[in-house]
Order: structure tokens, then C-alpha cells, then sequence
């Protein structure tokens, strides 16, 4: 049976966030693929747009008792990409859709202390491209035992 650390169950927990929680109701725009793995954007068809890349990024650890507590805030990067002549305006959508659905479980189902965004930041694909991307940054706190999974 594998061991599932706190950090992997919490970025299973915001994966499953955003793909239970996709759609926008004041527009038709709706998140399509959840991933964490890395994509090639111009090899998906458009159908998978708009997608969401969740990666694992820095981590602080801080002790917190004698006893072997530890207190960490980890980042997810999640990396937005949206196809379109209204790719602008579908990130800014995106990026609502994607606090509200990070807001519904701010504990990331009892594995974390709280949950917020705390960057966004706009990358830029050239002015032709048809892509748009944005990368989130959210941290989540958490408290865990020195040498448990």
C-alpha cells in the first residue's frame, strides 16, 4: 500500500477543486482539463481549453514544538491557458472561477490549515499567439510531524 504525503494529498484535493468546481455562471466558459502534468499547449486540440496545470513549487518548513512538529506553507503554481479572441477576458473569468472553487475547502478536505492565492502572474506568449496563460500562485499551510509521510 503506498504512503500518500500531506503535500500530495493536498494537491490531489486542489486538483479535484478544480475539476469539480470548473464552471463560470454569468458566462458560458467552463475549466476543460485538471492536470499535473506538465503540457505541450499547441499539441492539445481545442477542445482541452481552458486547462489548468497544477504544479508542486516551493515549500517553507518552520519547527513548531520539541516534540518533532513542523509547521509548512507550500506553493502550487497553477498555470492557465486559455485559446481565443476573448483570451483576456477569459482569464480574468478563469482566475474567479478558480478562487471560488479554492475558497469552497480552504482546509483542502482536513489536510491543510488554510488555502490562499497569493500571486498572479500574467505571462506573456507573444501578441499573435492565440494562447493566454496566466500562473497562480496559491499557498497552502499545513502541520505535520517530522518523519511522517
Amino acid at each position: 500500500m503506498a504512503v500518500t504525503s500531506l503535500r500530495e494529498k493536498i494537491a490531489v484535493d486542489i486538483v479535484s477543486a478544480l475539476e469539480n468546481n470548473t464552471i463560470d455562471s454569468t458566462r458560458s466558459l467552463q475549466i476543460k482539463k485538471v492536470t499535473r502534468e506538465p503540457v505541450i499547449i499547441e499539441d492539445l486540440a481545442a477542445t482541452a481549453m481552458p486547462l489548468v496545470f497544477v504544479e508542486s513549487a516551493n515549500e517553507t518548513r518552520t519547527p513548531m514544538s520539541m516534540g518533532g512538529q513542523r509547521m509548512g506553507a507550500i506553493e502550487f503554481v497553477l498555470h492557465l491557458y486559455v485559446k481565443g479572441s476573448t483570451r483576456d477576458s477569459d482569464r480574468n473569468v478563469l482566475l474567479e472561477i478558480i478562487e471560488s472553487a479554492l475558497t469552497v475547502d480552504t482546509k483542502r478536505n482536513g489536510n491543510a490549515l488554510d488555502t490562499q492565492v497569493t500571486d498572479v502572474e500574467l505571462i506573456t506568449n507573444g501578441e499573435s499567439a492565440p494562447y493566454a496563460s496566466l500562473a497562480v500562485t496559491v499557498e497552502c499551510s499545513y502541520c505535520y510531524f517530522r518523519g511522517s509521510p
